[in-house]
């Protein structure tokens, strides 16, 4: 999905996610995102969309990482030994990187049927690369950001070398790609 700022690309992925986490009750939704800003700015529209006390609002969680959950709370943050039951988990691509690497994390047995990686234009450092090679290669993906907006990093070449081996890795599986057309406002499952 590539659309300029403030076109509405946060509340199309909201809501793309709801629907999918209503129509496949089983399944576990993950967020990543550089940072936290835009995870913050995901919660609000996921908690806008959903009535409060329902499952699903329940399933939310955000593991903001330690600075993240003093200076931007929300109100689904959790602890990281909290995300088994969670169906809808959101967290930068650094958190994701550093709890996957953990022995005694709970995160790399959450296994997530759904992936969106937002604001990817800022996704050019190693540790944010590294973050997307640890999705399920089953998983859908769904690519969200403006590549006219703040890049984030300088990318290096290391970064360089390790997306174009992701993007090579990605291509030969099996997963379907859900592609987003802006001109007719409508998602296609291929």
């Amino acid at each position: 999905v590539q659309r300029p700022p403030g076109a509405g690309k946060s509340r199309a992925l909201a809501l793309l996610v709801l629907m999918y986490a209503a129509a496949n009750p089983d399944s576990r939704v993950l967020w990543l995102a550089v940072q936290n800003v835009t995870l913050v700015s995901a919660a609000a529209e996921l908690l806008s969309l959903v009535d409060t006390g329902t499952p699903l609002a329940a399933g939310l969680a955000r593991l903001p990482a330690l600075s993240a959950a003093e200076t931007e709370p929300t109100p689904i943050d959790v602890q990281v030994k909290n995300v088994r039951g969670k169906r809808i988990v959101l967290m930068t691509m650094g958190v994701a990187a550093a709890e996957s690497s953990r022995k005694w994390s709970p995160l790399p047995e959450w296994v997530p049927h759904f992936v969106v990686e937002d604001e990817m234009q800022q996704a050019k450092t190693v540790e944010a690369i590294m973050a997307q090679g640890l999705q399920p290669a089953k998983a859908y993906v769904l690519r969200a950001g403006d590549p006219q907006q703040t890049p984030g990093g300088a990318p290096t070449e290391l970064s360089r070398s390790l997306r174009r081996y992701l993007d090579r890795m990605a291509g030969s599986h099996a997963a379907p790609v859900l592609r987003f057309a802006p001109a007719q406002e409508h998602f296609e499952l291929r």
